[in-house]
């Protein structure tokens, strides 16, 4: 078996541009199996082949012939699409097991001859525009959003485990819940994404939601709203409590409807309507109480089981004790 090309990373013999540094690791790794299928298109195409890689996460994420999640990185659902026209598997091989690479390989060329593959290799940059489309609809801009995203005490520590792939072992609280799903997050100048909704700190989140309330829409509505363009942790309860405290909702909102009091008719004899009904917990325990409408007499029975059997059963027995309402 002969090597057909010698790589050091994508784009083509050269360093990352300083876009391609801000990618996420799993965004770095999946760049260079995109890279390297289509480098290799005229010899792979139509045959069956075997992805090697050390990076376990693209497994689940190249591999999964179920497609990704809605609010994968945009980045990565692209690569997935351009990987579905080849016929291969895709395994996991640690670092220490791939064969030795050749001493050339690892020097990096200053005379870079540029080919049609710089091409695709750089084929990542049209995402820039669909971020850039998430921002518009904001009363913020990205700078903005950038600049308090560093000193964010949650997101200034996601995105410096984003950035070096520590996963969530060294996290917790808020931080971890971003990494839940660390295949959604990407970085886009400075800005941390999930999927292509932006993440908002929280110093500029009450902001976002006032736009996201302008007109007075409901919770629903906002909601709707948000998902098109903003994500943080428990989005969906401020979004709850924010309308809540509107008070121009309060005054708007529908009164329930008032609905005529019935009252039972009065009985004249014993045990001709009774009320029943269960009451507790208690001590751990249900009861099951009867309540005669003439004469207010009470039967408590303690249950152990509410369901319809057993309640029937009960009810047979004191039935026959009283006779039949």
């Amino acid at each position: 078996m002969t090597p057909l090309s010698f790589q050091n990373g994508p784009p083509p013999f050269q360093n990352l541009t300083d876009a391609e540094k801000k990618y996420a690791q799993i965004e770095k790794e999946g760049l260079g199996l995109v890279f390297a299928v289509r480098k290799f298109h005229r010899y792979i195409f139509g045959r069956r082949f075997t992805l090697l890689t050390d990076h376990k996460p693209l497994l689940t994420i190249f591999g999964n012939k179920k497609g990704l999640p809605v609010y994968s990185a945009n980045r990565l659902l692209r690569w997935s699409l351009i990987l579905r026209g080849y016929d291969f598997k895709i395994e996991y091989r640690s670092t220490t097991s791939f064969g030795q690479a050749d001493a050339l390989s690892r020097l990096i060329s200053e005379d870079i001859q540029p080919t049609e593959d710089i091409v695709i290799a750089k084929a990542t940059l049209d995402a820039d525009a669909e971020y850039q489309a998430a921002a518009v609809f904001l009363p913020v801009t990205m700078t903005d959003v950038a600049k308090e995203t560093m000193i964010d005490e949650v997101l200034k520590d996601v995105i410096a485990s984003v950035r070096s792939n520590i996963g969530t072992k060294k996290l917790s609280g808020t931080a971890a819940k971003y990494l839940q799903q660390p295949q959604q997050l990407s970085l886009q100048d400075d800005c941390l994404f999930f999927g292509s909704r932006i993440v908002i700190p929280t110093t500029l989140r009450n902001r976002i939601l006032k736009q996201l309330h302008e007109g007075h829409p409901g919770v629903a509505r906002m909601k709707v709203l948000a998902r098109q363009y903003v994500f943080w942790t428990n989005i969906n309860a401020d979004i709850e409590s924010f309308v809540k405290k509107c008070r121009n909702c309060q005054e708007a909102q529908k009164a329930p409807i008032k609905t005529e009091l019935f009252s039972w008719p009065k009985e004249d004899r014993p045990w001709n309507r009774v009320h029943i009904d269960y009451a507790g917990p208690f001590l751990g325990k249900y009861y099951l109480v009867i309540v005669d409408a003439y004469s207010k007499w009470p039967e408590v029975i303690e249950m152990t089981s509410t369901t319809s059997t057993a309640t029937i059963e009960q009810l047979t027995q004191l039935f026959a004790q009283f006779g039949n309402p």
